[in-house]
């Protein structure tokens, strides 16, 4: 299974490698001449959703300076090359009282190449407040530049429909990138800079948001990470999205996070968790985020089984 896996990770990134640098001269481009647009027609302004590991989704924002493996592939590519990993990851997500859930996998190797890469896959079954079903897909690449410099690129193809009859929700699909640059000036402190959504596919499902984050770990026990990003599609004014969150290594084997997410446009504000158990070889998680403030949909869960391989 594991020679599969790789075969087709390692034939898609032969196939990509060679419009990396191209891509990022590109998306860079685009990130310099971005700026407001009409909102889009979503007329709940739904929240963004793009795909959640329980790690990001237990750190409120993501602190996504430290995202490593399965979680730098969905949310900061430029992590990739950070840890020498191969971990396969299986999620279950459950949106409580609305009867919508998503079944995904994502794949993380830092190991085979230089470059290292990730794919995710997630389908999407709506209800209730996400009235939408589809699907969406992700490849993520990253590349190490010296030793504390790294860069990352991600494409995401997606396509959502109306869940019922009775929805107004306008359906949408289309083809997106994001891009990373990640900084490391000593050992433990990571900075990063983030862009999402560059091709602007005017649905807040999919919003171009822009920012940073910053993320310290003494040593492999706790880890401290913020993220600030600016919505600049979805709203008539840019709003933001700030949060951070807390990671402890109980023994070898406990991971415990918490942390805090808050939407100026939308005036919510979310804690989120989660407890797992890990070894060398196995991880499971559970996660979960709260709405404490606002309107959107109160409790969120989400279960991985991650398969390390190396």
């Amino acid at each position: 299974m594991r020679d599969a896996l790789r075969g087709v990770l390692w034939r898609a990134l032969r196939w990509s490698s060679p419009l990396f640098t191209a891509l990022l001269i590109g998306l860079a481009s685009q990130t310099a001449h971005a700026q407001i647009t009409d909102p889009p027609p979503d007329s709940a302004r739904l929240p963004e959703d793009s795909g959640a590991t329980t790690r990001g989704l237990a750190l409120g924002t993501g602190s996504r300076a430290n995202a490593l493996g399965t979680s730098a592939v969905m949310y900061n590519a430029a992590n990739l090359p950070l840890a020498r990993v191969y971990h396969v990851e299986s999620i279950f997500g459950y949106l409580a009282g609305e009867g919508a859930y998503t079944l995904g996998g994502v794949v993380a190797d830092s190991v085979s190449n230089k470059i290292a890469a990730g794919l995710s896959t997630r389908a999407i079954f709506g209800g209730g407040a996400r009235p939408y079903d589809g699907w969406d897909a992700r490849m993520s690449l990253g590349m190490p530049i010296g030793d504390s410099i790294g860069i990352g690129v991600s494409g995401r193809y997606f396509s959502l429909t109306r869940a019922d009859q009775d929805s107004s929700f306008v359906s949408r699909k289309g083809f997106t990138m994001d891009v990373s640059v990640r900084v490391t000036p000593t050992d433990g402190l990571n900075f990063a800079a983030l862009a999402y959504n560059l091709i602007n596919r005017n649905t807040s499902l999919a919003p171009t948001l822009l920012g940073g984050s910053a993320a310290y770990s003494f040593s492999d026990r706790l880890s401290l990470g913020a993220d600030l990003l600016a919505d600049i599609t979805t709203f008539d004014t840019v709003e933001y999205l700030v949060g951070g969150g807390v990671e402890l290594l109980i023994g070898d084997s406990l991971p415990i996070r918490v942390g805090y997410r808050h939407d100026t446009g939308r005036g919510t504000g979310r804690v989120t968790g989660s407890i797992g158990y890990v070894d060398r070889s196995f991880g499971v998680d559970l996660a979960f985020q709260q709405t404490v403030t606002g309107k959107e949909p109160g409790t969120q869960l989400l279960v991985s089984i991650r398969y390390q391989v190396q």
